[in-house]
């Protein structure tokens, strides 16, 4: 994506909160019960490569019925060598939901931070 698409956009239809309500709505259209635990901000920690991009992060979790979702979301912005571009990277972990308690969320949700 183009940094120049992201930019401009007056809305704020292509930030990264927007994105992650997007693809929350894409899990979440045909499931008539559900409830969100953890929606917010993500801020990545390692950068083992030296890598000069800009990342932000946003994450949920979405638990129903029959599945719980755990998804990191990631932008690398800036990325050289023109510095005039984006990619977004989606980290989305599904489960069955049979017999999960808070605990076995936090550790869905801290798997999938470390797989981002």
């Amino acid at each position: 994506v183009p940094l120049l698409e992201l930019e401009a956009c007056s809305a704020g239809v292509d930030d990264l909160r927007t994105t992650g309500a997007c693809y929350k709505e894409a899990l979440v259209k045909h499931i008539d019960q559900f409830y969100v635990l953890v929606n917010g901000a993500y801020m990545k920690k390692m950068n083992r490569t030296g890598d000069i991009a800009s990342w932000q992060g946003w994450e949920f979790f979405v638990r129903a019925r029959e599945n719980a979702f755990a998804c990191v979301l990631l932008r690398r912005a800036y990325i050289p060598p023109v510095c005039d571009a984006a990619q977004d990277i989606v980290v989305l972990l599904r489960c069955p939901a049979e017999g999960l308690d808070q605990a076995v969320c936090d550790v869905l949700m801290d798997e999938c931070r470390f797989m981002a």
